[in-house]
């Protein structure tokens, strides 16, 4: 949330272009309506958050971010694998949170990117339980 609230205060005209862009690019595949691979979908996802941060200007945090999400990777493969059907849902989200941030408004921006967080971890083990693998 650190390098999501500097790149708010710091990103200008062109950091706001790259989250449009990356927001479009994963639209095109989050509301596809035939399937669409993890490969596909996590590359439009990584860009659009990186893109979120990336006004932040600090090489440190973005370091941070990509160990973070790397760690993270495996609780999204799983929710992509079994949840692909709410792409849809997820891409909501997405246009929320480029909202907030687009209009820097921190306090929208830092619930919406919790809840997207915990959401999807929440939602993994929800599914686990229900396909019996925990």
């Amino acid at each position: 949330l650190l390098a999501l609230m500097q790149a708010m205060q710091k990103g200008g005209p062109d950091w706001q272009a790259s989250i449009v862009a990356a927001l479009y690019r994963l639209s095109l595949i989050e509301n596809d309506t035939q399937q669409v691979s993890y490969e596909q979908w996590v590359k439009a996802n990584s860009e659009f958050h990186i893109a979120l941060i990336a006004g932040c200007n600090s090489p440190n945090l973005m370091e941070i971010r990509k160990r973070l999400y790397l760690k993270f990777d495996r609780y999204c493969r799983i929710a992509f694998l079994l949840t692909q059907n709410t792409l849809e849902a997820n891409h909501e989200e997405h246009v929320k949170l480029a909202q907030a941030v687009l209009q820097k408004d921190w306090q929208t921006a830092e619930r919406l990117m919790v809840y997207h967080i915990n959401g999807a971890l929440e939602n993994v083990i929800e599914k686990m339980k229900q396909n019996n693998i925990i």
